[in-house]
């Protein structure tokens, strides 16, 4: 597989995920702190899958991450996360 492929799998899986939640438009109807903590959580089980020897399903997880953290980037490009929760420090967490 090719990271073409890989890529375009995502976006596969962006589309049927927006389709799913909007009732056939792709797009997000899931408030944004949501969405993270579904991230999260992928994030989570994907290794817990890979842990237990299971790397079929920690790449369904994986792909199923990047569609939700590509979902989550459209969000905040729409303008729908006007206020955002900042870190203390008033960064982004990576500065």
């Amino acid at each position: 597989m090719t990271e073409l492929d890989a890529m375009a799998e995502v976006a596969a899986e962006r589309h049927r995920q927006g389709a799913r939640r909007s009732g056939g438009a792709p797009g997000d109807a899931e408030p944004l702190e949501m969405l993270m903590r579904r991230i999260h959580d992928h994030s989570a089980w994907s290794r817990v899958a890979l842990r237990a020897g299971a790397p079929v399903e920690a790449r369904e997880l994986l792909v199923q991450l990047a569609a939700m953290s590509v979902m989550a980037v459209e969000t905040l490009d729409r303008g729908r996360a006007a206020t955002l929760p900042r870190y203390p420090s008033g960064g982004r967490g990576w500065e």
